[in-house]
């Protein structure tokens, strides 16, 4: 077999060959307001050199970083930092979201390799005499080098062409296996029922270099429990479920309903609904399951895909729960049927070679024998993209 070409050299390679050819030492493209130093020592056996800033969300910021062990290996690392450190309920959330994600093990769902507590007021004092390291709390989590689903649309669009439909498939899939195992999490203590993420945007699943997704950012993630208060509404609300944005508790159903809007992103090009601009709050949750309840299902959009994918895109996105998928395995298993039946096996290795195939010059020209077992041949015949309706 021919082997895969590779495009650009990936960003792990290339960050690991310079550490070596200086040494053994990493570089320092370090943001100096973004950590306490360069190096910062721990009360554990790591150590962490920030490299650059990956962006911000709506709790908290995250850094590349290299770890060091007590031999001086070291690895990439993602690090999640609070924007408001002395805030002490985001402080709970933040250690329960790093609790969640580091008993869970799922390939759809991001590792959490740690935790490290931020110092103590005390210590913090002891740093301005120079006696100590003053840190803030911080996540140590998997780096996914490569895209996340926002970015590998953006791509398309650049590029002029829709997602491959069956590509599309593959990773809402990947997405409901992710969710279908959270839902089902249960550890003794944090949740008896599972877990609903309630913040399933195209940001927050990522694709890594080597084609396998995780979902990310369990910052708001619900410990289900049917006899607990309903929690204070959250998430980006374009992407929330309209039984929710009407008051009503999360439940896996309103996951899915998210899960069906990036299928359906995904498959178009654009989402559903922009963002509401100039409100906050009840003002913007109103508006938008305003939206939603006036808005049909536009199935005359999807004139490039088949009926049978039109039809799972409609029934995870209907805004009646009850006439919804009931859990995002029952998603993942329709979703594996369709590739399936249309004799398409895709997997990490193919959804690989197809994102070098689209940071090439031509993407319908690139060749691969990948590719054979998405579409039955060595290239695709990507459709022109023509934009789908927003409200």
């Amino acid at each position: 077999m021919k082997p895969r070409k590779q495009v650009t050299q990936p960003l792990t390679e290339k960050l690991e060959t310079e550490a070596l050819e200086a040494g053994d030492t990493p570089p320092s493209h370090v943001d100096d307001h973004a950590f306490p130093s360069n190096q910062a020592i721990l009360r554990s056996a790591f150590r962490y050199k920030i490299i650059r800033r990956l962006g911000d969300g709506g709790m908290g910021r995250a850094f590349l970083a290299y770890e060091y062990d007590s031999i001086d290996t070291f690895r990439l690392v993602a690090l999640k930092m609070l924007h408001a450190p002395e805030d002490v309920a985001l402080q709970k959330t933040f250690s329960m979201e790093a609790k969640l994600m580091r008993l869970m093990n799922h390939p759809n769902i991001l590792t959490v390799h740690g935790f490290e507590k931020g110092t103590t007021g005390i210590e913090k004092f002891l740093s301005t005499l120079g006696v100590m390291e003053s840190y803030a709390s911080f996540m140590v989590m998997e780096y996914v080098p490569g895209f996340n689903i926002e970015s590998l649309i953006r791509l398309h669009k650049q590029k002029g062409i829709y997602m491959l439909p069956q590509v599309a498939a593959y990773l809402t899939s990947r997405i409901a296996r992710g969710l279908a195992y959270a839902h089902e999490f249960k550890f003794p203590g944090i949740s008896a029922h599972g877990v609903i993420h309630r913040d399933i945007t195209p940001t927050n699943a990522l694709i890594h270099e080597d084609g396998r997704l995780k979902i990310s950012d369990f910052g708001i993630a619900y410990p289900y429990d049917p006899e607990t208060e309903n929690p204070r509404m959250c998430g980006t609300p374009i992407y929330i479920a309209p039984e929710v944005l009407g008051g009503e508790k999360p439940t896996a159903m309103s996951d899915v309903y998210s899960a069906g809007l990036l299928l359906e992103q995904m498959l178009l090009g654009n989402p559903r609904y922009l963002p509401i601009q100039n409100q906050s709050g009840p003002e913007m949750a109103k508006t938008q399951h305003r939206r939603i309840l006036k808005r049909k299902f536009q199935g005359e959009s999807f004139r490039h895909v088949h009926q049978r994918l039109v039809a799972i895109c409609y029934n995870a996105t209907t805004t009646d729960p009850a006439m919804r998928y009931q859990t995002a395995r029952d998603l993942a298993v329709d979703l594996e049927i369709f590739l399936h039946n249309f004799d398409c096996s895709i997997g990490p290795q193919q959804m690989a070679v197809y994102m070098d195939a689209l940071q090439s010059d031509n993407p319908a020209k690139y060749h691969s024998r990948e590719f054979i077992m998405i579409n039955g041949k060595e290239n695709i015949d990507f459709t022109p993209f023509g934009g789908g309706a927003r409200t």
